[in-house]
């Protein structure tokens, strides 16, 4: 979910160590992270693995209670109650009112993203944690990914993918997406003395959207989304976003090659590969940095990018 490395070294650490990494090249600060295992199995070098300050996101789970918060001042509030500084957030206006319970910080994140996008807000953000802080961060395009053999030979990192692995996936895909939201509870003032039984909850159908080409092509493969109440919720957004998400057969795409550390989620870049039948532009959804000798190895997960 965020960036996590390894790298083999003669050097013996102990955990937890906290790294920092500089550009060989402008001895910029490029990325700040935490040792979390350590593996031996030799008597001379130890493999350390880790990931950077989304750790601590993935890690600690709360129980939290939002009350027309702005979304920017509720991932603000439950950052700054963990001691995670944040650098960078959008100003996002539209508001929450929602409990959760038992969630990891990470997942409460991505929800209070969500509840913004489900309202109109702009899709193209992201969660980086690499420096240190909490950012949310717009996706850039980078054309111009390179790795590096022993700080000197430059490699074009996209024209030269060493292995790959491809699947197309028709099992989740859905043609029809149903928006519902959970009716309030009437409040009902009790009675002294009596008991009244628990209210359970009921849900209210707002929004159908359908692909009448893609039905007749595969048959009827439905979804339920469910949102949460608040009347800022564009139903018609919803199912439209969800559509669009579930309604294609979904090709996951890995691909490991030397690269450096731009090579990373948050990143757009043009892949054209007759052999992997790649074309156009696509989105670095995840990777994983390995460091082997005088080189950066990076696996990525990629998705293809269709702006709106």
């Amino acid at each position: 979910m965020f960036l996590s490395f390894d790298f083999t070294t003669s050097e013996k650490l102990e955990l937890p160590t906290f790294i920092e990494l500089y550009s060989e090249f402008d001895k910029k600060s490029i990325f700040k992270g935490i040792v979390t295992k350590i593996y031996q199995n030799t008597k001379e070098y130890y493999q350390y693995l880790g990931y950077d300050w989304g750790f601590y996101l993935e890690k600690n789970s709360t129980i939290r209670q939002f009350k027309n918060a702005t979304i920017s001042e509720a991932i603000c509030q439950l950052c700054k109650e963990y001691q995670l500084n944040v650098r960078l957030m959008p100003d996002i206006k539209y508001t929450i009112n929602k409990t959760y319970i038992r969630e990891s910080l990470s997942d409460i994140l991505f929800d209070l993203y969500k509840n913004a996008v489900d309202k109109g807000f702009k899709d193209t953000f992201y969660f980086d944690c690499t420096d240190g802080h909490v950012n949310l961060t717009q996706y850039r395009t980078d054309n111009n990914l390179k790795g590096y053999i022993a700080n000197i030979f430059s490699i074009d990192s996209i024209n030269n993918i060493e292995s790959f692995a491809i699947t197309r996936d028709a099992e989740n895909l859905k043609n029809r997406v149903v928006v519902y939201c959970p009716v309030p509870p009437n409040k009902k003032k009790k009675k002294k003395g009596i008991q009244t039984q628990k209210q359970e909850t009921s849900y209210s159908e707002k929004y159908t959207l359908s692909d009448l080409p893609n039905i007749e092509k595969y048959g009827l493969l439905s979804y339920a989304e469910e949102v949460d109440y608040d009347k800022k919720v564009n139903y018609k957004t919803v199912a439209k976003t969800k559509l669009n998400e579930l309604l294609e057969v979904q090709d996951n795409i890995s691909l490991n090659m030397i690269a450096d550390y731009h090579m990373r989620k948050g990143v757009i870049t043009t892949i054209n590969n007759e052999l992997l039948n790649l074309e156009g532009n696509y989105k670095i959804i995840s990777s994983d940095h390995s460091i082997e000798g005088t080189k950066e190895r990076v696996n990525v997960t990629v998705k293809k990018y269709e702006p709106d």
